[in-house]
């Protein structure tokens, strides 16, 4: 009797795995990445970008590509050198916006919606590795909202795509050619791909960009807290909602929440109606509001059965001195951790 073989799973005809040609969508999103050419005081640099507006020519791409730079000049894949300048940088997320002198419009990039994005999906990073321009990998997202130690707003995008030296600043497409992260370091032993790549979530980079665009800086709310998770070794003492949320470490007693009524030792579960993830998500979702703006805070106290809510007025962040918090995490982790 002739074995019949059972039909093939679906999975191998899913999106992103063997037999699917990117050629196309590769083709349509190409022009709107550049490649970074940098005069500083050691010498030539190089990194990557994309056009995030293409019509007044401004390019995104990453802040410790352009620091300290003397001059600054892109190039497309197309051909030819143009000349830029820096209208801004953001040490807390590593961001820069430069833009093009001369004429416009030039090709810009779709920024996506990188919330939407699952383990798993295609992406395809584009840039400048090595100096070399114009160079295209392949991979999935292998994990999503990691923390790096880089700083307070951590929500790093990792990918096994290739990235390597120079490909910083580049941007990270889904499978629809939509920018869903902006390239920024890799996790490596030897200095260049070992599969593990980082790339800044799209809808914070939108953020960032607007606010260096319109400002030439970022501006940010604070409310005077840092935050943590729940210690493992005390989780069970809280409730099924509260052991969701995540706790005030510490606080001054001047800050915006103290005046508000909070307390070191409250956990906070909810801001404006919207529930906590981690302490990231609570640092970055504060800091995107305006300063003066009252933010409703639900948390527990001690063995309370039910939250309470508390109303606080945000006040201005104030970044910290130099050094900056990437600069630090490089030099901690030295060839472990770097920028591409």
């Amino acid at each position: 009797m002739m074995h019949t073989p059972p039909p093939r799973p679906s999975l191998f005809f899913k999106e992103g795995l063997a037999g699917i040609d990117l050629a196309d969508t590769v083709e349509t999103i190409m022009p709107a990445v550049v490649s970074i050419h940098m005069m500083k005081d050691g010498g030539e640099g190089a990194g990557s970008g994309f056009v995030i507006d293409g019509k007044n020519g401004y390019i995104v791409t990453n802040r410790h590509v352009i620091k300290d730079s003397q001059a600054v000049a892109v190039s497309f894949a197309e051909g030819g050198l143009r000349e830029a300048v820096v209208i801004g940088y953001d040490k807390m997320t590593d961001l820069a916006v430069i833009k093009l002198k001369g004429r416009a419009p030039v090709p810009e990039a779709t920024v996506g919606n990188s919330d939407t994005m699952r383990v798993g999906n295609t992406v395809i990073a584009i840039g400048n590795p090595f100096g070399l321009g114009s160079t295209v990998t392949t991979g999935i997202i292998s994990g999503l909202e990691r923390n790096m130690n880089s700083g307070p707003y951590d929500n790093y995008i990792q990918t096994d795509a290739a990235i390597n030296p120079g490909n910083s600043g580049g941007p990270l497409f889904n499978a629809a050619g939509e920018v869903i992260g902006v390239n920024t370091m890799i996790l490596s032993k030897s200095g260049s791909s070992a599969g593990v790549g980082f790339a800044i979530p799209a809808n914070q980079v939108k953020w960032v960009a607007e606010q260096l665009i319109k400002h030439g800086e970022v501006k940010r709310a604070a409310i005077g807290v840092q935050v943590a998770k729940i210690p493992l070794e005390v989780l069970s003492e809280f409730n099924a909602a509260a052991a969701k949320g995540i706790v005030i470490s510490a606080m001054a007693r001047t800050s915006p929440a103290a005046k508000g009524g909070l307390r070191p030792g409250d956990v906070i579960t909810a801001f404006n109606g919207t529930p906590v993830k981690n302490p990231a998500h609570f640092s970055r979702s504060i800091s995107q509001m305006a300063a003066g703006e009252v933010v409703e805070i639900t948390a527990y106290r001690g063995d309370a059965p039910e939250p309470s809510t508390y109303k606080v007025e945000l006040t201005a962040f104030v970044p910290p001195p130099e050094p900056d918090p990437m600069d630090q995490l490089f030099q901690r982790h030295g060839s472990m951790r770097q920028p591409v």
